[in-house]
C-alpha cells in the first residue's frame, strides 16, 4: 500500500480504515522499505508514526527495530554518497519513531 493511500484512510476513516485491519495497514506500509525511492520510504515511516507505536502489532515493531539497526538494509540506485546519506536518514527516522521522538 502506498503511503498516500494509508494517509487518506487515516484521515478520512480513522475508525475502520476502510475495512483494512490496522495490523495489515502497518505491515503494508513497511513494504516500500527496500523497494522504492527514499522519499516513498520516508513517507511510509511517517505514516507508521501517525498510527503510533503503541497501536502497531509486535511483528511490525520488531521489523522496525531490525530495519533501524541493519547496515545497508535498503537497496536502491544512486550515487554511493547519496545512498549512504539516505540510508542514515531512514534509519534515524525509524529510531526516532521507535524511541518516541519522531
Amino acid at each position: 500500500m502506498c503511503p498516500a493511500a494509508a494517509q487518506a484512510l487515516l484521515r478520512i476513516d480513522p475508525e475502520t480504515l476502510g475495512g483494512i485491519p490496522l495490523a495489515t495497514l502497518a505491515e503494508r506500509l513497511l513494504l516500500p522499505l527496500g523497494r522504492t525511492l527514499f522519499t516513498s520510504q520516508m513517507a511510509a515511516i511517517r505514516e507508521v508514526g501517525e498510527i503510533g507505536l503503541p497501536q502497531l502489532p509486535g511483528r511490525v515493531v520488531t521489523r522496525l527495530r531490525e530495519l533501524a539497526t541493519q547496515d545497508s538494509r535498503i537497496g536502491h540506485s544512486g550515487t554511493v554518497q547519496a545512498y549512504i546519506h539516505e540510508d542514515d536518514q531512514l534509519r534515524a527516522g525509524i529510531r526516532d519513531l521507535i524511541d518516541g521522538t519522531g
